[in-house]
């Protein structure tokens, strides 16, 4: 006779050590008039956050790799040429039982290379722009824990470095997660909309140069038509943040920018097996933000509020605008209706 198995503690803390992270993902260029990283410093920077759901425990974040000749700051890129990577990693999935809470803290991670490209120690020859490793403090000066261990990057190579700065291999720090039993009513559940790159924005009317005009940039429903981003659910029960992203001139031949965005925040892996997203989701604030006329070719951190915490855009350029202008939206956290499967 076969017994049946132990029943599942879902009580407690566990110490967990996440599986490293392949980076398979899009590196594209957005800054920067060529890309050639040339023999300016190079600074590598690593950010990353944590979301979690019910069910897992998330890490995403942004790998910048950039031509500088100043300061390093987390919210005012350099003026160069600039390749960046998105990443989204599970680091726990409870299983049978759900997340309570996780110990681990935010991780920024900054490094100043000299010229050369260097990470280590000197190289030679083709080994120069070779794979290395990037190791990284397990805990900040404050003493919390920190998600990010290690890293493997390239930084370039000779001549034109599109394609050859990049970061393929993230490795972890252990994490502490709390767990409890699976919630028996469905009710809702916060969950923390994160960050969402809309760039390029696409050319949609007059020429394509703002040329220090006014302007405006919208945050808007995804048919462009107003209202705030929407949280929708799809047929296949995944809960999705859309949008659209908008910059138009507001004077002479009025040129305008536009991309539409989607962003998934809970899938049904997410969420408790009886659960699912109710067919009613949350909605963001309606943004709206007009720059007077200047010549600003930097990505800039514009104020916002609402579930709309940080707008950082990029809304003119040295030069036509097609394939340079567009925003970096973070997102506080929206409450989503779930529901009993029926």
């Amino acid at each position: 006779m076969t017994r049946p198995p132990p029943p599942v503690d879902c009580t407690g803390t566990r110490i967990v050590f996440p599986p490293a992270l392949s980076l398979s993902s899009v590196v594209k260029l957005i800054d920067g008039k060529d890309t050639n990283l040339g023999n300016s410093p190079t600074d590598l920077l690593i950010s990353a956050w944590i979301r979690r759901t019910p069910k897992r425990v998330y890490i995403y974040g942004t790998i910048k790799i950039s031509e500088n000749d100043r300061g390093l700051t987390v919210f005012d890129p350099p003026d160069d040429t600039t390749f960046r990577q998105d990443f989204e990693h599970v680091l726990y999935d409870a299983g049978e039982c759900e997340v309570q809470s996780h110990q681990i803290q935010s991780r920024f991670l900054g490094l100043r290379l000299d010229a050369t490209g260097y990470l280590g120690a000197t190289q030679e020859g083709d080994d120069r722009y070779a794979l290395q490793v990037v190791d990284a403090l397990e805990v900040d000066s404050e003493g919390n824990t920190q998600p990010i261990a290690k890293a493997r990057c390239r930084l370039g190579g000779s001549g034109d470095d599109k394609g050859k700065a990049y970061c393929d291999r993230i490795w972890f720090n252990k994490i502490r997660v709390t767990l409890r039993p699976e919630r028996v009513d469905c009710g809702s559940v916060s969950v923390w909309g994160g960050k969402q790159l809309v760039f390029p924005l696409f050319h949609r009317s007059g020429d394509d140069e703002i040329g220090g005009s006014s302007r405006i940039i919208e945050l808007t429903g995804p048919d462009g038509l107003g209202g705030g981003t929407r949280v929708e659910r799809g047929e296949d029960g995944v809960a999705r943040l859309r949008g659209t992203v908008a910059v138009t001139e507001m004077e002479g031949d009025r040129t305008a920018f536009s991309r539409r965005f989607t962003k998934t925040l809970l899938e049904p892996a997410d969420l408790p097996d009886h659960c699912e997203v109710g067919s009613v989701g949350a909605a963001s604030d309606y943004e709206s933000r007009v720059i007077h006329a200047v010549r600003d070719h930097d990505w800039t951190l514009y104020p916002t509020t609402g579930k709309v915490r940080a707008l950082e855009c990029r809304t003119d350029s040295k030069g036509g605008e097609t394939g340079r202008t567009g925003c970096e939206i973070s997102f506080g956290a929206f409450e989503v209706p779930l529901q009993r499967k029926p």
